[in-house]
């Protein structure tokens, strides 16, 4: 399992939409990481999906199947965890949330004007990831979520954290 952070830029920011926000999460956050997957590394679903996040896109909490071949769009981190159990207990909580809407209101009132309203029934990509590696639920920016992975890993602690 590891978690893939989507840098800026790409054939989706042809979308002004997705441009803007991802430019607005960028000038936010000072970082060029604008979205986060958590990906199983094999297939989770019955077409092939790989992959579980909010999307903006899908407006939902959803599996997805989705190609790292661009090296370059993509930032990876290995996630160290205790293999068979908790790849079963990470992939059962995923499909618990399965289906939910994305939070557009707490994008926009947490990471561009950091009043911190948010829905308790909606996530959005690094909320819905930061949640899955074990943290209580909260907003979290993608850069935010890279860090504070990285960190428990150096201590050696077991990311996800179940």
């Amino acid at each position: 399992m590891r978690l893939m952070f989507k840098k800026f830029g790409g054939k989706e920011c042809r979308n002004y939409k997705h441009f803007f926000s991802g430019l607005g999460i960028m000038v936010r956050t000072f970082s060029n990481l604008v979205h986060v997957e958590f990906d199983f590394e094999k297939p989770v679903g019955k077409n092939g999906e790989n992959c579980f996040s909010a999307s903006g896109m899908d407006n939902a909490v959803r599996f997805k199947h989705i190609d790292f071949s661009h090296k370059n769009r993509w930032k990876e981190v290995k996630l160290n965890n205790n293999a068979k159990i908790t790849y079963n207990k990470v992939l059962k909580k995923a499909k618990s949330v399965e289906g939910q809407k994305y939070d557009f209101l707490a994008i926009f009132l947490k990471e561009f004007i950091p009043i911190g309203l948010q829905d308790p029934s909606k996530w959005y990509c690094s909320e819905v990831c930061s949640w899955l590696c074990g943290f209580k639920k909260c907003a979290m920016s993608p850069i935010k979520l890279y860090k504070k992975v990285l960190k428990l890993m150096e201590k050696g602690r077991v990311v996800p954290i179940l």
